[in-house]
């Protein structure tokens, strides 16, 4: 464990395997992911919004501030009264102790902050010089982690969280769903499509780890590419990367799911973030591989072409595994934010899944927040949505979440 703090405290590169050696072998790593569940429990707190008009998410309080602090609001990780959580429905906290353990001590809270908004004073000011105000556009709802392998509980949490959607569309406006990885495997991958089929707004299924862990890469690109060819005829300037790719790492060819497109004049990119050529808790760790034909150059591209069409705030990413310290091996994330921060004006944030709790994260310095949804398969069933302003020249968003009913 040691070792793993000192590789982390000095931004020294860190490969998998190196982590490991880090934290002792299994007996560290099991250890490690205890505390990992101890910190999860332990932090809460809400980002406070940017770009426009806001509004936090209720029932959360504010706390101090740091380059790369977990602001999240954590009370949905207990599970509700009744039922306990199962134990493996938290491994996936993991990557917010590493990012703990990596950020500065953090401040505590000023006692009176002169630089934050008071109520909405996010918008733009009523005067002469001001921008066009904003107004409603759209809202797009982030369904994660329905872990669909057959019939049964986590197919039903799933259908719940599509029939609410369904049933809220017209009055919310939702014109859009973002399904943000682990959505099934094995068994449950033509169950999971014939569940998600039910949506009659546009869905974009992106992949997790979780597929990949189970060989089925294949077998979601068979499942759920032609969900891809048909949405190139409904989403605007529709674009996938082609797969398969090589991975000389895991010496094999990979199913990598990298895609855009743009839907009232925002511009979203899905990427593919998920490892390769590992597995077990390794496989859980975020991957930025710079291989030919990869989620780098991809993204790269995005972000030029976006720099020079995009008004501000005007690109949403979505990934399953969120984009923050403590997600990926140092070297890999300073690799990545190195890309990202000199598009901060354009990129608006990161909508994730994986950890199986609902929190938020700041990395106002690199340009961008990340915003994480809870699972629909463990606990409550919990979804998130967004809406979408603009005024012309810059676009902002709301956040809600969402507790489905489905017993």
């Amino acid at each position: 464990m040691i070792g793993l703090l000192r590789l982390l405290r000095v931004g020294a590169p860190l490969s998998r395997r190196r982590a490991l050696a880090a934290l002792g072998g299994l007996p560290g790593l099991a250890s490690f992911g205890l505390l990992a569940l101890w910190t999860l429990l332990c932090h809460r707190s809400v980002l406070p919004r940017r770009g426009g008009p806001a509004r936090a998410v209720p029932g959360a309080r504010e706390q101090g501030g740091c380059r790369g602090e977990p602001w999240s609001r954590l009370a949905q990780a207990r599970a509700p009264a009744g039922r306990k959580a199962p134990m493996h429905a938290r491994v996936a906290a993991l990557p917010l102790l590493l990012a703990t353990l990596a950020s500065p001590a953090c401040d505590p809270p000023a006692a009176d902050d002169d630089t934050a908004p008071a109520d909405d004073d996010s918008a733009p000011a009523d005067d002469d010089s001001a921008a066009p105000p904003f107004e409603r556009l759209f809202t797009f709802a982030v369904v994660t982690d329905p872990h669909v392998t057959g019939e049964g509980e986590n197919r039903e949490r799933l259908a719940a969280a599509v029939a609410w959607i369904e049933q809220e569309a017209g009055p919310r406006s939702i014109e859009l769903v973002l399904v943000t990885g682990d959505v099934a495997w094995g068994a449950g991958l033509d169950l999971a499509r014939q569940t998600l089929d039910g949506l009659s707004v546009p869905y974009v299924p992106l992949i997790g780890d979780n597929e990949v862990q189970a060989g089925d890469e294949a077998a979601f690109e068979a499942t759920f590419g032609p969900v891809h060819e048909a949405l190139a005829g409904v989403l605007d300037d529709w674009r996938k990367a082609e797969s398969p790719v090589w991975h000389g790492e895991a010496g094999a060819d990979v199913w990598l799911q990298n895609l855009s497109f743009a839907y009232r004049g925002v511009r979203f990119v899905g990427l593919d973030l998920c490892a390769r050529g590992v597995s077990g808790i390794m496989g859980e760790i975020g991957a930025y591989d710079d291989i030919p034909g990869g989620t780098p150059a991809f993204l790269a591209a995005e972000l030029e072409e976006s720099a020079a069409t995009q008004g501000a705030e005007g690109v949403v990413l979505a990934s399953h595994i969120p984009m923050h310290d403590g997600a990926f091996v140092v070297d890999e994330m300073e690799t990545l934010v190195a890309l990202l921060a000199p598009y901060g004006d354009f990129v608006h944030a990161d909508y994730a899944g994986h950890v199986h709790v609902n929190y938020e994260w700041s990395l106002a310095d690199d340009g961008y927040e990340i915003h994480v949804t809870d699972a629909t398969w463990d606990d409550e069933v919990d979804l998130r949505l967004v809406e979408v302003q603009g005024n012309g020249s810059a676009f902002a968003y709301t956040q809600e979440l969402i507790v489905v009913p489905w017993e």
